[in-house]
């Protein structure tokens, strides 16, 4: 969804930035070159125009809010005219003109409501107007494309391997598809490796079933809708087919932005977890979850943001707290406390004895491992050494060569890393503090994987780290 910004003034600047920070598109519109000069040095899409010139109808198409809070007294009336009319569903917020010593908020959607307040508090205000308007169009845009459907099967596909995230967003839009009288199934790829997704699914009784490949196709041949959530492209890490489109797409991560085509397509970078996401529109809806529900949303948006310490935004705190009332407090405790396998800390103490340092980065291989997420113990576990930024944890889990990645706060990107120095050779991603990918070897190639993992895939990511 865009936001157009309408003259890059003091107001609008501040709004322009702490949106794009959520990871929703912007676009300016500015004839004078200074600030049209000051947009671009913000990294800010701008058209050096009038809004209401020729050259601004391409960049204008498909705004859903217009911002106006710069706009001198003589335009704000004409514009929002103009806007209304050829934009009838859109919101249009500006200040309200007729108080000049002190900056208003009106909304000129007929809701009528003002208030008086600081430059900086303003800003806020119009963010906070601008994302309820998006959660609610979100929301009537996710309803009309999942009604739209001739029948009442709804495949919901997570990635390989769900975390509790992906579970509980997966459960979260069975229940969304229940309230409309569908019948959502939850369908995964791979094998829950991991100890605590294992725990975690087994204790709140996720209704997940496992595909094999071969088997995905006739699935989405029978469903009247495809639903991928918590992952953004078919065929990476997941078990759709690379060229399936599916209906529905729900997802947070960055590296996911330029998704595959589909009817509804929902990527937002700025929000720590796909659970908010789907708590988002659970609250639109007037659904409220039940206690299992509720904590496993909650589980979810706790896990992806390190309970709040990491890629979060206000709306993963909003979601917490309207989750913490109506959340099974007792199933929460059990799930939070998942017991550590003997293998598990096996694997972290070789880990702790292969690491190396280069700089403040930790770089670790632990050869062969029984699990692909024995690795992120590995990393979290290392990530507490004094003086390190960021942490590498290379294994093998059968033909393939696995990385864990995770980085302090204000460290580097570790998901933009992974996913650079992998490059073509692999795949991977993920989020500023915490990453990962793969590589499969290929078969009857005569290598030392040793050797080639501590010469070569260390060398990629020290490159891309910029050490």
């Amino acid at each position: 969804m865009k936001v157009a910004i309408v003259t890059y003034g003091l107001i609008n600047r501040r709004v322009a930035l702490m949106l794009r920070e959520r990871g929703i598109e912007v676009v300016v519109f500015e004839d004078a070159e200074l600030w049209a000069d000051m947009a671009r040095e913000d990294g800010m899409e701008c058209c050096q125009a009038l809004v209401s010139d020729p050259e601004a109808d391409g960049p204008i198409q498909g705004t859903e809010v217009f911002v106006m809070m710069d706009v001198d007294a003589l335009r704000v009336d004409r514009l929002a005219k103009s806007f209304r009319r050829k934009f009838p569903k859109a919101r249009i917020i500006a200040s309200d003109v007729g108080i000049q010593e002190l900056p208003y908020l009106e909304t000129y959607t007929g809701e009528g409501h003002a208030m008086r307040v600081g430059q900086e508090a303003l800003a806020h205000t119009v963010v906070s107007k601008i994302e309820e308007h998006m959660a609610k169009r979100s929301t009537d845009n996710l309803v009309e494309t999942l009604k739209a459907g001739g029948g009442t099967g709804v495949a919901i596909f997570t990635h390989d391997d769900p975390d509790p995230d992906a579970i509980a967003a997966a459960m979260g839009m069975a229940r969304i598809c229940q309230e409309l009288g569908l019948e959502g199934k939850i369908y995964h790829g791979g094998r829950l490796n991991r100890l605590q997704n294992r725990f975690f699914a087994r204790l709140i009784k996720a209704p997940l079933s496992r595909l094999e490949p071969e088997d995905a196709p006739h699935v989405i041949q029978g469903a009247a809708r495809v639903v991928l959530v918590d992952a953004g492209r078919p065929g990476a890490h997941n078990v759709l087919p690379p060229e399936a489109v599916p209906n529905v797409v729900l997802d947070h991560h960055s590296t996911n932005r330029d998704v595959s085509a589909a009817d509804y397509s929902d990527v937002r970078p700025g929000v720590g977890s796909t659970s908010t996401m789907v708590t988002t529109h659970l609250q639109q809806m007037g659904i409220i979850p039940d206690p299992r529900l509720a904590a496993a949303l909650l589980f979810g948006i706790r896990t992806d943001t390190d309970h709040l310490r990491r890629n979060v935004s206000t709306a993963d705190m909003r979601a917490s707290a309207y989750l913490s009332s109506l959340a099974d407090q007792e199933l929460l405790d059990l799930v939070e406390h998942p017991p550590l396998a003997s293998k598990v800390m096996d694997v972290i103490g070789r880990g702790i004895q292969a690491r190396r340092r280069y700089g403040d980065h930790l770089f670790v291989w632990c050869g062969e491992v029984g699990s692909r997420d024995d690795l992120p113990h590995v990393a979290d576990f290392l990530l507490q050494e004094e003086n390190v930024a960021a942490v590498f944890v290379f294994g093998q889990v059968g033909q393939k060569v696995l990385v864990s990645a995770r980085s302090v706060t204000g460290g580097p990107h570790v998901g933009d890393i992974t996913k650079e120095a992998l490059g073509d050779v692999g795949s991977g991603g993920g989020h500023a503090r915490m990453g990962g990918g793969s590589i499969t070897l290929r078969m009857g190639v005569d290598m030392d994987v040793d050797q080639w993992v501590v010469e070569d895939l260390f060398p990629a990511f020290l490159d891309a780290s910029g050490m």
